[in-house]
């Protein structure tokens, strides 16, 4: 039955690839035809100003919802501005055909993630594991590649790898980086293992953000005691309690040094 469940997940990965190839090589023909730019190029601030160059014709049809089809710029990528008082939202501008080569910019990205989310654009696949979930989880958000932040969910179904004492750390990031079907993983492991996913030694919900923490104690579905949820909040908040203690002596260094040479002279 399992490998059923995985033959149909190939096969549907499969022909979505076929489909977006087909949209590509149009695109491609689109491309030639405006005697347009064939590459792409995302660039990387955070990541040492380094960049990435792909084939325009294969990211448009993979990745950002389709906005880049019909030969659009990095502009066609930009929301619609929001509608005042009571206007009904406002369709964004018709994007122009963009000639040039077109610059997409990441942030809080690493080359590596880009890298792999370019190269699952390509073949469908993606090479996940212990060191990169995250990364490619980021560039699966930023990118528009829904496929990919699947095979996150995908590695972290595989027996053993979504442990309780891990689950804080990885609903954190996919709250961050909008991955539900992960964030409704680990939400299950949460609701399977209470004890094991709040290990406030281990960090566990003292480490997630206030939101999220929020969301997890607000579902109907939680099926713990009142007493169990009054030492998880208990927990986050001493944890919270000390990471502004931790800042503080940073931020008030400066003015208590200034007093002390004022007072000298």
């Amino acid at each position: 039955r399992k490998r059923v469940g995985a033959m149909s997940v190939a096969q549907a990965e499969a022909a979505k690839l076929s489909e977006d190839l087909q949209k590509a090589r149009k695109e491609e023909l689109d491309l030639i035809g405006a005697e347009a730019s064939q590459q792409i190029v995302f660039k990387l601030p955070d990541s040492e100003d380094a960049t990435v160059h792909a084939l325009r014709a294969i990211i448009a049809a993979r990745c950002f919802d389709g906005k880049l089809l019909g030969c659009k710029g990095a502009s066609s990528l930009a929301a619609a501005p929001p509608p005042e008082g009571d206007a009904a939202p406002a369709d964004p501008p018709a994007a122009e055909v963009d000639k040039n080569k077109p610059e997409v910019e990441l942030r809080k990205v690493t080359e590596e993630a880009v890298q792999l989310a370019v190269g699952y654009a390509y073949t469908g696949r993606a090479a996940v594991d212990d060191g990169n979930w995250e990364g490619l989880l980021a560039a699966a958000d930023q990118m528009g590649m829904g496929g990919l932040a699947d095979a996150v969910d995908r590695h972290f179904a595989e027996v053993g790898r979504l442990t309780p004492n891990r689950a804080a750390e990885v609903l954190s990031a996919a709250h961050r980086h909008s991955a539900a079907a992960l964030k409704q993983r680990c939400l299950a492991v949460v609701d399977a293992d209470w004890a094991g996913a709040a290990c406030p030694e281990e960090g566990g919900f003292a480490s997630l953000p206030r939101d999220v923490l929020q969301e997890v104690l607000a579902r109907d579905s939680l099926r713990v005691g009142e007493l169990a949820v009054f030492h998880a909040v208990l927990g986050w908040g001493k944890a919270q309690l000390a990471r502004e203690k931790a800042a503080a002596p940073a931020e008030e260094a400066a003015p208590a040094e200034g007093a002390e040479g004022g007072g000298g002279e």
